[in-house]
Formats: C-alpha cells, sequence, structure tokens
C-alpha cells in the first residue's frame, strides 16, 4: 500500500507541477479515481498520507473534485500521469455532507476520512499587493457605543463593572507630561524588583462574552445580532490585520451560533506566544514592569471606592465593513482634556525605525478598533524615560503608507480590505455549520490562512454563564 501511496503522490505532484489544464478535466484516469487539480503550482508536496496530503495539509492549492462524470472526451492525455494512475486500484466515496474518503487496497477497514472539505478548508491565500483594489473602505469608521469601567473589590476578589464612559477612566497628568518632556528624565514612583514577576501582575480582562452580557443585560442576543455580525476582541482585528504583511504564525478558534460568528486566539498559542517573547527578548520582566508603570506615572488615580484595586476601562466598539458589521471590545488607557480616548505606550527606541517597521501598522490597528484617537509614547532607555511622543491615528496611517520600502510601507486601505475579506470568508464558512468550533491557522512564513474543525467542545468555547444569559441552547 505504501508503494501505491507513493506513487500517486508523485502523479498529484506531477499534475500540481506540470502545464495548466484551462478545461479543468483530467482525462484517461480510472473511472474509480478522484483527482485534484491545483490552483496554482507553487511547489511539490511532501509524500505523506495521501487523503491527508490533498485534502488537509495542501487545502490552498485545491480547486475542485474532479469526478468520472466531470470528465470531457475531448481533452488531451497527460501522459506524465495517466500511466501513473492506470494500474492503481482506488475506492473514492462522498457522504451526503460531500466529505470524501478514499481507500487504498487492503485498508477497507482502516480508510482515513478527510473531515475537511478540499474547498472549504482553506479561507484565504494573498500576496501583499492582493488588496490595493477592491471594496470601497472610506466610510470604515469604527464608533464607540458603550464603555465599562471595572475595579476590583480587594476583600471578596469579586470584579464590579460600572458602565459610564468618563467616570472610571484614567485622567492624562499633563502638567507631568509637560515636565518629562522638558527635563527629558522621569524619576519612577515605583522602582523595578527584579524578584516580581510583573508579566503576572498584569490583571485579567474582560472577555468578549464577559463584555456581551454587560452590554446586553436583557439576556436578549438579538439586541445586538440584528445589527452586529461578527464579535470579537480587538486583538482578534489587530491580528488579522497586521498579517496581511507580517509573516508571524496566528491561531484563532471561531464559532457560528444564532446568526452570530465568534472569535477568539487561541489560549494556548497566547500562552505559547508569551512564553516565547520571554525566552527570546533581554529584559523581558522590565519591559513588563514599564509597559504596566508608565501608564501610571502620566495618568490621574482613578477613584474606586475604598479596599478596592481599578482593573481596566474598556469600549465597545462597533465597525460597518462593507460585509459585515463587528462589535468588538478593547482597552483604553486614558482620556485626555478634549475628552479624547488615549492609548499609552512605552518603547525602547521611541518612534525609531524599527517602530515603523514592526509595530506602527499593529498599533494602528489596536487604535482604530479600540476607539482611540491618540497615542502618547514613553521613550525609554536602560532603566529610564528619556522623552515622551505623541501621535494621532491619522498621521500614523499617513506616515505608514509614506516608509521607505526598507521599512515596509503599509495602506490602512488595504489593511481594511484585507480584514473584511477574511471575516467575509469565515463567516460564509461557519455559518454552514453552527455550533461547531474551527480552528483557523496562519502558519509561519506563508501568506494563507486555512481553517479545520477543531477538538474543542461548543461548551469550552462559550462559557456556561454567557450561554445561560443568552439562553442559547447546548
Amino acid at each position: 500500500m505504501t508503494s501505491q501511496v507513493d506513487r500517486l503522490s508523485d502523479c498529484l505532484s506531477s499534475m500540481i507541477l506540470g502545464s495548466h489544464i484551462p478545461s479543468g478535466n483530467l482525462p484517461h484516469l480510472t473511472d474509480t479515481t478522484t483527482c485534484v487539480v491545483a490552483q496554482t503550482a507553487l511547489f511539490s508536496p511532501p509524500k505523506r498520507c495521501l487523503p491527508r496530503l490533498c485534502l488537509r495539509y495542501y487545502p490552498y492549492f485545491l480547486k475542485r473534485i474532479i469526478r468520472p462524470d466531470a470528465m470531457s472526451d475531448n481533452a488531451s492525455p497527460i501522459p506524465s500521469t495517466s500511466s501513473y494512475l492506470s494500474d492503481i486500484e482506488i475506492e473514492t466515496t462522498t457522504d451526503e455532507k460531500g466529505y470524501a474518503t478514499i481507500v487504498m487496497p487492503g485498508s477497507s477497514h482502516e480508510a482515513v476520512e478527510a473531515d475537511i472539505l478540499a474547498e472549504d478548508n482553506y479561507v484565504l491565500q494573498w500576496k501583499f499587493y492582493s488588496f490595493k483594489e477592491g471594496k470601497d473602505v472610506h466610510n470604515v469608521t469604527p464608533r464607540v457605543v458603550d464603555c465599562f469601567g471595572v475595579y476590583k473589590d480587594s476583600k471578596t476578589g469579586v470584579n464590579h463593572v460600572v458602565r459610564s464612559k468618563k467616570a472610571m477612566i484614567p485622567g492624562l497628568n499633563h502638567l507631568r507630561i509637560s515636565m518629562i518632556k522638558m527635563s527629558k528624565q522621569m524619576e519612577w514612583s515605583e522602582v523595578f524588583d527584579p524578584e516580581i514577576n510583573y508579566e503576572e501582575r498584569i490583571p485579567a480582562r474582560m472577555s468578549i462574552f464577559d463584555v456581551l452580557m454587560h452590554h446586553v443585560p436583557s439576556g436578549d442576543l438579538k439586541e445586538v445580532t440584528s445589527k452586529c455580525q461578527i464579535f470579537c476582541k480587538t486583538g482578534v482585528l489587530q491580528g488579522i490585520g497586521e498579517r496581511l504583511y507580517w509573516k508571524r504564525e496566528l491561531k484563532l478558534n471561531a464559532c457560528f451560533v444564532n446568526d452570530a460568528l465568534f472569535i477568539q486566539i487561541d489560549m494556548d498559542f497566547a500562552m505559547e506566544d508569551v512564553k516565547n517573547r520571554a525566552d527570546f527578548t533581554c529584559n523581558f520582566n522590565k519591559s513588563s514592569y514599564f509597559g504596566r508603570q508608565f501608564p501610571k506615572e502620566i495618568t490621574q488615580a482613578v477613584e474606586v471606592p475604598a479596599d478596592a484595586d481599578f482593573m481596566e476601562f474598556r469600549t465597545v466598539v462597533q465597525t460597518e465593513f462593507p460585509s459585515h458589521t463587528v462589535l468588538s471590545t478593547g482597552e483604553i488607557d486614558a482620556i485626555d482634556q478634549e475628552d479624547q480616548l488615549v492609548e499609552i505606550k512605552c518603547l525602547r527606541g521611541g518612534f525609531d525605525n524599527r517602530f515603523w517597521k514592526e509595530r506602527s501598522c499593529k498599533l494602528f490597528l489596536q487604535m482604530f478598533f479600540s476607539g482611540s484617537r491618540r497615542c502618547i509614547q514613553g521613550h525609554s532607555k536602560s532603566d529610564h524615560i528619556i522623552d515622551i511622543g505623541e501621535i494621532d491615528l491619522d498621521r500614523l496611517a499617513e506616515k505608514g503608507a509614506d516608509l521607505p520600502d526598507r521599512l515596509f510601507p503599509w495602506y490602512k486601505d488595504d489593511v481594511l480590505r484585507f480584514i473584511d475579506e477574511f471575516l467575509a470568508s469565515v463567516y460564509a464558512r461557519l455559518s454552514q455549520s453552527p455550533k461547531t468550533v474551527f480552528t483557523v491557522t496562519k502558519d509561519e512564513g506563508h501568506s494563507r490562512f486555512h481553517i479545520e474543525k477543531s477538538e474543542m467542545a461548543f461548551t469550552d468555547f462559550f462559557p456556561m454563564e454567557f450561554l445561560t444569559h443568552f439562553n442559547i441552547d447546548t
């Protein structure tokens, strides 16, 4: 059996790398053979178990399944393939859902079932210039529709949520900022302690499910699904958008229920990402300290009840894309004297070339989808803040598009079209399989997302209190 798999794998590799077939038909094949036509020829895939080779690991090549009834009598033979296939006995069956099972001789009881349709297990593939043209996204403007301040009772450990636009958000300390700009230095009010793990001190944030339960206290999910079709945190949109240009991997979990698509960053992936950054980033703990402490240094403390600790301020943002409307939620660091929402960062090098090359697009997306219009960034060097810079959202996008090639320019409209196309593709596929969790993955170094059914249960994806609050059947 192994030799036959190898031979048919060689055949398919030859087809993938062979001449383009305008008709899409493959002649002179045995009547029991299901053949795969490659959408594009990029490289020869390795020899693995054939069904998984064709239908799982290389779905981005697949265009359609060719069955005997689709074959043309007029098409020219392909010598390099028909000779391979003429003496290999293959049985192919398709169930009522369209899933294909390929059975090699002697393996009728050990058939490998491709549990993902060839057409449906890839979402999107692209080049960095793929979205230069397309849908009009000039009117895609996120709108803040709700805000929450969160504090924790230090005695009971219970989080309390206050629904308010200003009551529980830190205000910028403009005098302190001016003094730092003038003196080019800042004294820390809390000294860095290397024995403390500052990453662990970052408080737990509200999930999209927590936010929706407070945003819709009535428990009627139709209140929001009648206006929005996709729900996620800002980090999801940010992670998707920056991958148009960035080759880093990404893993998302998604599920469709009650006419709505919910997307989250995979928790294991997120934890592994933090671990990798900790392993490969010099002074990672000190960077976490800067990121946590610097916003406190330049803002006014929030008034909270006695024996309580301020946790976060969060927005609920509605964004109308050409294809769907998205409801997202993002954390906000502060508000300025003009009532503009502000993002605060602390980075080594400030607005240097590394920032523009690696971080500018990411920051833009974070601000854009959380409702921030202005960023204040502390420029750190060694253990000190030596300056404070500022940039607004529009200027960030303008300069990002005007970068020299060596710094990899990025374009706001291209990124928004890319996000819209991704969300529309995932929505279309998952709407066919409600209450089924899917994993959407981008591999390291490749510009493609592919999708497959996850082993995660529906009730593991959604918290039980969320399902109960919105009366969703399990």
